[in-house]
């Protein structure tokens, strides 16, 4: 059995001390084209991409994810936001909500942020073809 995590940092997956398990990691541009391809095949007008501005890693990857929309012609709800504060992560979810054509999610958080995001999406009833989160940094 060989357990890989990929693009995982977090020292907790390793200090297990599991053998046969790794690490890899890949270029941030090469995430996205697949699921936004995905979305797009499905029928998806709008992907909502939501990212942390202030996070270069989360930024970045968030930036790969809108290039690869503008090469499959997706049309992008792009939301940027920089802190954890409760206030503003309810703001970016009902930006998603109150958008009638995004029908999928993309987001570039931490961890925490993706949960919260989730539900709280789920308790407004906004109704996704899919979701997508990359979590970090150190996460």
């Amino acid at each position: 059995l060989i357990n890989i995590h990929g693009v995982t940092s977090n020292t907790a997956v390793f200090e297990q001390d599991l053998p046969n398990v790794f690490g890899l990691s890949q270029p941030t541009e090469t995430f996205y084209p697949e699921p936004i391809k995905a979305f797009k095949d499905a029928g998806v007008k709008q992907v909502a991409i939501v990212y942390r501005g202030d996070l270069i890693e989360l930024r970045v990857a968030c930036k790969a994810a809108l290039q690869a929309a503008e090469a499959d012609g997706l049309p992008v709800q792009e939301i940027v936001y920089t802190t954890s504060d409760s206030e503003v992560l309810e703001g970016v979810a009902k930006q998603v909500n109150l958008s009638s054509s995004t029908e999928a999610l993309v987001g570039c958080s931490l961890s925490a942020e993706a949960h919260w995001f989730l539900k709280s999406i789920h308790e407004m009833r906004k109704p996704l073809k899919g979701i997508m989160f990359t979590n970090g940094p150190a996460n």
